[in-house]
């Protein structure tokens, strides 16, 4: 099969774009909401001051996303495609570096801590995916920030939750980057 005419592409894109933009919202709320959850948890282990800052962030990485997806309909921003998809490229690799920023600052704490971390990263990644799978580049602008600086520190801690953490996050970047490229397929038939 030979490549899609321009005119289908940028439709394309506007539709991923669309399909993103209308979950952002609410999933860049409920991202926010578990990262306060999992911030109060830290703090015994952490501190507060470490925890707040973590906290106040991730928020500021989110907030540029949320009022985007507020925003996304309006005339004067639905008609910049190009920058708007490359602004929420943007603020989805800040907002996953936070997340990633986390597990590097935890990955030698207690195992409880760590493990918990793990799962919770892995977690966001993975429902990730349910947003943000339309779109090749969006996925890994996302699942790649946020898991591989915990892929790059775990193995670091030579024990055993360092080593699996390390490969579950290699197989979450790997798993959401096939369900983004079948969504993709999908879309293009």
């Amino acid at each position: 099969s030979g490549a899609l005419p321009e005119a289908v592409v940028h439709e394309l894109r506007q539709a991923q774009l669309g399909s993103i933009m209308s979950r952002a919202t609410a999933a860049t709320v409920t991202s926010t909401a578990f990262a306060a959850v999992l911030a109060v948890y830290l703090t015994p282990t952490v501190g507060a001051g470490f925890a707040g800052l973590w906290l106040a962030l991730k928020v500021a990485a989110a907030l540029p996303r949320f009022f985007l997806s507020l925003f996304a309909s309006h005339p004067a921003i639905r008609g910049r495609g190009s920058r708007v998809a490359t602004f929420l490229l943007l603020s989805l690799a800040l907002d996953a570096a936070v997340w990633g920023l986390l597990c590097v600052w935890v990955a030698f704490g207690p195992r409880e801590t760590v493990a918990v971390i793990i799962a919770s990263l892995a977690s966001v990644a993975l429902v990730s995916t349910y947003t943000l799978q339309v779109d090749l580049k969006a996925t890994l602008a996302y699942v790649v920030p946020l898991m591989l600086p915990m892929a790059a520190v775990l193995p670091f801690r030579e024990d055993a939750i360092g080593l699996l953490g390390a490969a579950g996050a290699a197989l979450v970047v790997l798993q959401t980057a096939v369900a983004a490229v079948a969504s993709q397929r999908r879309l293009t038939r």
